[in-house]
């Protein structure tokens, strides 16, 4: 009987929502770190957020979704993109937070601060231990550092090489 009203609840309480997209936030604190959580019963990790519902945009869905789950209000926020797996996700990062933790146990079993070198190798070795949106988010974030790594080594050149015309070395 437990089984079944878990089961009915949670297709009543998702029934209100627009399944259909979702939204996910990169936290970083002061040391440049990456906020994880646990997926309570999965025992993988995500990035906090969740699903948008029908009257939100995916900004006011991050931030209601990561204050319902950790109990922290998002700052200096800037969406970095879609990402597209399963279902469609809009991925934000936050520069800033205040608040106290306070963890929607239903949810969330915990969480744990990252560095963003430590999540590309864990991602690399160890992907299952990550829900999609992380292994997306961190690919995006990784493809993101190269092209930037790829336009200043272009401005370098081209610096060292003023009688070249920029066109040649600028995106």
């Amino acid at each position: 009987m437990k089984h079944l009203f878990e089961n009915w609840r949670r297709f009543v309480v998702s029934e209100g929502k627009d399944l259909n997209w979702s939204s996910k936030c990169m936290i970083f604190d002061d040391a440049g770190r990456i906020m994880l959580v646990e997926v309570a019963g999965r025992g993988t990790y995500d990035l906090p957020g969740g699903h948008g519902q029908s009257n939100e945009t995916p900004l006011e869905a991050v931030k209601r979704e990561v204050f319902e789950e950790v109990g922290l209000k998002i700052d200096q926020i800037k969406m970095i993109g879609p990402l597209n797996g399963r279902i469609n996700r809009f991925l934000f990062a936050a520069m800033d937070f205040s608040g106290d933790f306070n963890l929607q146990l239903e949810e969330i079993s915990d969480y744990m601060w990252i560095s963003v070198d430590d999540l590309l190798i864990d991602v690399m070795y160890k992907p299952q231990k990550f829900e999609e949106s992380v292994v997306l988010s961190i690919e995006m974030y990784k493809k993101a550092i190269e092209e930037l790594r790829d336009h200043a080594d272009r401005v370098e050149y081209f610096q060292s090489h003023p009688n070249n015309d920029p066109e040649d070395y600028m995106i």
